[in-house]
């Protein structure tokens, strides 16, 4: 019986370690700045830290493996290892319409709570320079770009962000866009969210059921 507890307990910190939050937020020299599962760690090649172990760096990326997973992570990017039996899985979210029309759900990034606005005219996750100051994104490093705005055109940083909880459905590795601008006072939810799901509307009811 203790064995069989014991096993038990092991197969559950196996399973665990398959779902590490893993970003490369810096280089130092030989070494590498990681945000793993929301603490910051610095790793020389061949040292482990919460489960990940550096394997290889270069001049704007790192090479990582967590459990049996390996993955190179540019400067800013992130991801979630997961097992076979984990993922997006399936889910399916019912929104009501506020008075104006519009369809807001609850999301969850890098531990913090905001509202975001359901917006199909929208290529990403998008929000403002601002709140993604707020939410710890690292979006610096991003790949830049750039977009029209009432104000002309603004610059553009499009990063993968590890996890994004919306009505507590975890999505992994959802492409975000941050817009220099202070005027977007609401994060978007566009297509990269969006595009996990088939889309129903009824009578000032929206539904998304997760592929």
């Amino acid at each position: 019986m203790k064995k069989w507890m014991l096993l038990m307990v092991a197969a559950l910190l196996s399973a665990s370690a398959m779902a590490d939050e893993v970003t490369l937020i810096g280089l130092l020299g030989a070494k590498a700045m990681l945000r793993i599962n929301g603490k910051q760690q610095i790793l020389a090649v061949g040292q482990e830290a919460g489960g990940v172990k550096l394997l290889r760096l270069d001049a704007n990326s790192a090479s990582v493996q967590v459990g049996k997973q390996s993955r190179t992570l540019q400067l800013g990017e992130g991801y979630v290892t997961v097992s076979a039996s984990q993922g997006d899985g399936a889910g399916s979210i019912v929104v009501a319409a506020d008075e104006g029309g519009h369809f807001y759900v609850d999301l969850k990034v890098n531990g913090q709570a905001q509202r975001g606005l359901i917006d199909t005219g929208a290529s990403n996750l998008s929000m403002s320079q601002v709140m993604a100051d707020q939410l710890h994104i690292d979006y610096q490093k991003g790949r830049q770009t750039a977009a029209k705005t009432a104000n002309g055109l603004a610059k553009v940083w499009v990063v993968t962000v590890p996890r994004v909880d919306i009505n507590n459905l975890a999505l992994f590795s959802v492409e975000v866009a941050v817009i220099e601008s202070a005027g977007l006072d609401t994060i978007l939810v566009g297509s990269s969210v969006l595009n996990r799901f088939q889309m129903k509307r009824d009578n000032g009811v929206l539904t998304l059921i997760r592929k």
